[in-house]
């Protein structure tokens, strides 16, 4: 499966238009997103709002 890539925002701390009030909610997601996507997942948004 090839690698698709996410909008991630860091300025505004948004993950394919989910909004983060935290940074350190947002680094811990971005981190997950990655760890998952790097075994092949593609994460909907509604998974990361979750």
């Amino acid at each position: 499966m090839p690698y698709t890539p996410i909008n991630v925002n860091r300025e505004n701390l948004t993950i394919m238009c989910v909004n983060f009030s935290s940074v350190g909610d947002f680094e811990a997601t971005v981190n997950a997103l990655g760890t998952v996507m790097y075994e092949g997942f593609d994460p909907p948004p509604k998974n990361v709002e979750n």
